[in-house]
């Protein structure tokens, strides 16, 4: 599944700047094992919220923002599923007890019907993450 420019991140616009825009996609609350293949590094970690368009993975390993990477992600009782991403956001360690990063899905090509499968199932039954914070 590819998205579409109207599925992808958007600027915020000026009226907004400084304040979190509301989300396209709902998140969960999710705790799975997540690669991030960049071309200088590969960061593992555990996901702290997932949902169609990103994720947030707890790691204290930097990447910086608009760094374009590889995911993959093992969810509970499910095939792995792979998608490519771009780094959306850091946290570091000094700026807060939930260090990571913020992963925008790009393209979706293995797994988008898997994903989109858990979510459903998984939304009826998981926390949801609040959706001001990635």
């Amino acid at each position: 599944m590819t998205l579409s420019a109207s599925d992808r991140l958007a600027s915020p616009p000026p009226a907004l700047k400084g304040r979190r825009r509301a989300r396209e996609y709902q998140r969960i609350v999710v705790r799975c094992g997540c690669w991030l293949e960049h071309d200088q590094a590969t960061i593992y970690g555990t996901t702290v919220d997932l949902g169609g368009g990103g994720l947030f993975l707890r790691t204290a390993l930097p990447m910086d923002p608009g760094a374009t990477v590889r995911v993959t992600l093992r969810l509970p009782g499910q095939e792995a599923i792979e998608a490519d991403g771009k780094v959306v956001r850091m946290v570091s360690p000094e700026a807060g007890d939930r260090p990571g990063l913020a992963v925008c899905f790009t393209r979706l090509p293995a797994g988008s019907d898997t994903l989109r499968a858990f979510l459903s199932g998984s939304s009826e039954h998981a926390e949801r993450a609040p959706s001001d914070a990635d």
